[in-house]
């Protein structure tokens, strides 16, 4: 008799301590709402689990960097869509000015507004996004663009980034690759885009002689022209008597044709002599008709100078704003199609990140309503066993001998 109630307890205990642990490990469940709590209560979930986290939380940040570019890029567009409409004003102003019937005070409020119109289009170029600027190429932290305004009243816009002037010997590719943006952002595995559109993407480039022919330039030779000068495109001088406004030195050879001109080296030149290339003429010289000027020197004076300034404004001056417009319209369709493709990313990632979390919560979430009913499975057979164990297993004087 003591062997069998030994057996039995024995058994008892055994199938209580299994009923126990049954019912602790869906407590655990219930109380935490995971299957398990370490690594040891199942070993490959585990694995899977953290590895889940780990997918999540890089597409998190690939979340957070979509969005990032997403605003840059809107910002970008904005601006581009600014300096636009400064543009588009300009052009405008542009075609005014070559009004038959306009005289010098007209032409001063055109000058005037025109003037407005380049500060405004430095702002723009300084626009920043987060504390960056967003036209900066790879300096993100310098200031593309400063205006300054001349004797005259010419309002100038200059680079602080890289210098450019009208005919600086460096090509357009050049110039983009110097200042190409080395920022970009990953968006998903594998992939990476750009955030900057530096500002050298903005300028227009003339392709003869791979100068660079840029807006800047643009806006000195505009206000060039509405002061009553003309800025010089390769052609024979048509006036009577044109004089230098500033000291220039020839890309190519010019014939000369006026009175006798000492350059900077100390050389002197007399009409009908040719002039070669490297020479500087200085400032003030007199130029007579029938001299052939190089293109981008800006003269002035002459009987026939306003009519040739509004010929000017109406001919390569406004060419080169319509140009500048288009320019600024393929930088914004470039800056529309990333705009485009970080929203579709967006979504995919989103979508991504949606079925990965469905995933880990598949792997590592109870079925509350499962569980709960478990429990209270268990929860009666631990107490029947206590019952069963209560009624077969009597006590005698015997369990208490020995």
């Amino acid at each position: 008799m003591r062997i069998t109630n030994k057996m039995l307890s024995n058994n008892f205990l055994n199938d209580m301590q299994v009923n126990l642990n049954n019912l602790q490990t869906l407590q655990q469940q219930m109380t935490s709402g995971k299957q398990i709590r370490k690594p040891s209560d199942d070993p490959f979930k585990a694995a899977r689990i953290m590895q889940l986290y780990a997918d999540i939380g890089a597409n998190e940040q690939y979340n957070s960097n979509i969005t990032s570019l997403k605003n840059w890029q809107e910002t970008t567009d904005t601006a581009l869509n600014d300096a636009g409409n400064v543009l588009q004003r300009i052009n405008e102003l542009m075609v005014a000015a070559g009004n038959a019937a306009y005289g010098s005070n007209e032409m001063k409020a055109i000058k005037d507004e025109v003037n407005q119109k380049v500060e405004e289009f430095s702002q723009i170029m300084n626009t920043n996004y987060s504390g960056r600027y967003v036209f900066g190429g790879s300096r993100v932290d310098t200031k593309p663009t400063t205006y300054t305004t001349d004797a005259q009243g010419n309002t100038q816009i200059n680079y602080n980034i890289l210098p450019v002037s009208g005919d600086q010997p460096i090509s357009a590719a050049d110039q983009k690759t110097q200042l190409q943006s080395r920022m970009s952002v990953e968006v998903s595995t594998g992939v990476t885009v750009d955030y900057n559109v530096p500002v050298t993407d903005i300028v227009s480039f003339n392709s003869d002689k791979g100068t660079a022919r840029n807006i800047m330039d643009m806006f000195k030779t505009i206000t060039a022209n509405l002061d009553g000068n003309i800025v010089a495109d390769g052609t024979t001088a048509t006036s009577s008597d044109l004089t230098l406004t500033a000291d220039m030195t020839l890309s190519s050879s010019m014939t000369w044709n006026g009175s006798a001109v000492t350059t900077t080296d100390g050389s002197v030149y007399h009409a009908g002599d040719s002039i070669p290339a490297g020479k500087t003429i200085p400032k003030n010289s007199v130029v007579k008709s029938g001299a052939v000027i190089p293109k981008g020197t800006v003269v002035s004076g002459g009987k026939d100078t306003q009519n040739q300034a509004k010929d000017a404004i109406l001919g390569d001056t406004l060419q080169s704003v319509k140009d500048s417009i288009n320019n600024i319209l393929s930088v914004r369709a470039s800056v529309g199609a990333k705009e485009n493709r970080m929203e579709t990313a967006k979504t995919r990632n989103e979508a991504e990140n949606d079925n990965m979390k469905a995933v880990l919560s598949s792997t590592e979430d109870i079925d509350i309503t499962e569980t709960t009913m478990k429990y209270a499975t268990m929860q009666t057979v631990y107490q029947a066993s206590l019952q069963t164990s209560a009624k077969v297993i009597q006590p005698t004087l015997l369990d208490y001998i020995g």
